[in-house]
């Protein structure tokens, strides 16, 4: 049976600004309005399971937004602050027990200098993207900053993209980037019929989510939908190779755009550009999970706008040898009234989990009709 503890984390009346956990959840870093950043340790302790560990106060301002690195490399950490600067700190070793040394054991030991727009998010890549940082502002800019994996010491601004909306929120696609491009690519059986009705959605799941071209006959009577039509110009599936990053925003569309961006490297041009996907939700966008790949040759993600939107991306080349990109929804879940505003995938893309304005978390699994079902809800006491 799933438990919530609650832990008054001490602060003096401060406010609460900030909190990040690291990949494995066992160390979390919180930042208060008083400019105190802590670093907590998870215990596992049944009354107060969150110990703290080491304190420190930032001179100019209140950090505003907290990163953790990838504990591969080491522990460090990055911090926003109001004025315009990203400082990345590094936990140094030291096995004394003085609390003196315990409490300094935290070095700052590179500070990045935004241009003109102070931060509105900062995330870390995975691990297997390399050590690169990506900070969005709020001018509607995203720049990347990268350092070499066993120099924190050294970091160099790669490249800014430019958003049409102020991002709020970066979410990484976590998906393994390959070093090596398959041999096959999986093709688009382009059929009479299909004018009439769309490819089967198992087409994908069984034959070309594993990157080979696929020697099933196409029979629209015995295979179900797929999500999109192809046109007579598609000729194949393209299997993502490379990092992607999403930007969301939680504030309503001035414009009348949709709020999510895609912004996808491009190793023949070595510059990050933003897709041209067009997205059709003018609600504000909370939060954004993509599902971990796997064998499939097509991203899927998770949309938290109130409800829960399923969609699916696909990148497709046509017989000019251009790529365009397929966003399609694939189902909604959840009630309106449960405000949901984080969603998020567990390691196999099997169960999903939500936090709703109701300070509930429910669990859902999707079942034999591909439809999602809410199996638990977890209600603080």
């Amino acid at each position: 049976m799933a438990k919530i503890f609650e832990q008054e984390l001490p602060g003096e009346g401060s406010v609460l600004v900030a909190v990040a956990f690291n990949v494995h959840g066992t160390r979390m870093a919180t930042s208060t309005s008083d400019r105190a950043v802590k670093i907590w340790d998870y215990d596992g302790s049944e009354s107060k399971p969150w110990k703290s560990v080491a304190v420190w106060k930032d001179a100019y301002g209140t950090v505003s937004h907290l990163s953790w690195g990838h504990p591969q490399i080491g522990q460090f950490l990055a911090m926003s602050c109001c004025d315009r600067r990203i400082i990345i700190c590094k936990e140094m070793s030291s096995k004394s027990n003085s609390i003196y040394l315990e409490l300094q054991s935290w070095k700052n030991v590179f500070t990045i200098v935004l241009p003109h727009f102070p931060a509105t998010d900062i995330q870390f890549s995975p691990i297997e993207m390399g050590l690169i940082l990506a900070v969005s502002t709020t001018d509607g800019k995203i720049w990347l900053y990268s350092a070499p994996s066993d120099n924190l010491y050294n970091w160099e601004m790669v490249q800014s993209v430019y958003i049409p909306f102020k991002c709020t929120k970066l979410i990484w696609n976590p998906s393994y980037k390959r070093e090596k491009l398959p041999k096959n690519r999986s093709i688009i059986k382009v059929h009479q019929e299909q004018k009439k009705r769309p490819l089967p959605r198992d087409y994908i799941r069984n034959a070309l989510r594993i990157g080979r071209p696929t020697r099933t006959a196409y029979d629209p009577n015995e295979l179900p939908k797929m999500p999109f039509v192809p046109t007579d110009n598609d000729q194949y599936i393209l299997i993502p190779q490379h990092q992607m990053l999403a930007a969301i925003s939680d504030e309503p569309s001035k414009n009348g755009k949709g709020l999510i961006s895609f912004v996808q490297y491009f190793p023949a041009a070595k510059q990050w550009y933003p897709l041209s996907v067009k997205f059709d939700g003018k609600e504000p966008v909370y939060d954004l999970s993509f599902i971990p790949r796997l064998n499939r040759c097509y991203d899927m993600f998770l949309v938290a706008s109130g409800q829960i939107h399923l969609y699916t991306l696909f990148q497709i080349l046509n017989k000019n040898g251009v790529v365009r990109y397929q966003l399609n929804l694939i189902n909604t879940f959840a009630n309106e009234k449960e405000g949901i505003f984080k969603v998020s995938w567990d390691l196999i893309g099997s169960s999903v989990f939500s936090a709703g304005t109701d300070k509930s978390i429910r669990l859902w699994r999707e079942n034999e009709k591909h439809k999602f079902i809410n199996t638990a809800v977890v209600t603080p006491s």
